[in-house]
């Protein structure tokens, strides 16, 4: 349903999987949402599709993540919040090396 949030989704998740096997299934989204865009790429008449696909990988790629915050006992928001300071650090010191 469109009104469920991951929390709701993350409680009647049937799997009753952990750590492991969560990192387990988000890297196996994000490799699926790769092959989608490489074929985006490689295969052009067929792009559209591909892209559309492509949403829906990110979609579990980003719910898979959020779970694992669950399953860890952190916040997804703060997170985020920390995912952007870290990023941001990070293009810091790639600019100081010399980053074009």
């Amino acid at each position: 349903m469109m009104g469920d949030t991951f929390r709701f989704l993350h409680a009647i998740e049937k799997d009753g999987i952990d750590l492991k096997d969560r990192g387990i299934y988000l890297a196996e989204n994000a490799a699926m949402a790769a092959k989608l865009a490489s074929y985006m790429e490689r295969f052009p008449g067929e792009a559209s599709a591909h892209k559309a696909d492509l949403q829906l990988a990110l979609g579990d790629v980003l719910a898979q993540a959020v779970f694992m915050c669950f399953d860890a006992g952190f916040d997804p928001h703060e997170i985020c919040k920390l995912a952007k300071i870290h990023v941001r650090e990070r293009f810091r010191e790639f600019e100081e090396r010399g980053w074009m």
